[in-house]
């Protein structure tokens, strides 16, 4: 979905927001990624001047910037979750959305 990148890497899931729709909804998008069952924690990163740009305030936000990283972790491959599984829930979790907008 436009604005919206989730990663994850093993129980850590990066939120990459680039929209003011997302930001707007995190409650939601935050509430719908913690109900899937091995993701025990959240990275919230808002892209600041994408966000600037489309008119948000944006003065109690920090993006984050790779080279802030305070630590690097060895991502195995053997995780329960698929990138085709975390996929699927967006695309449900955008519908509900949508949904919740027009209703």
């Amino acid at each position: 979905m436009s604005g919206l990148i989730v990663d994850v890497f093993g129980d850590l899931a990066v939120i990459a927001s680039s929209a003011a729709w997302v930001e707007n909804y995190k409650p939601e998008v935050e509430a719908c990624i913690n109900r899937i069952d091995g993701i025990n924690h959240i990275n919230w990163r808002p892209s600041v001047d994408i966000l600037k740009e489309e008119g948000m305030d944006v003065s109690d936000m920090k993006e984050v910037h790779p080279s802030t990283c305070p630590e690097r972790i060895k991502v195995e491959c053997a995780s329960k979750i698929t990138n085709y599984t975390i996929h699927i829930f967006i695309s449900f979790l955008m519908l509900a959305l949508f949904f919740l907008v027009i209703f």
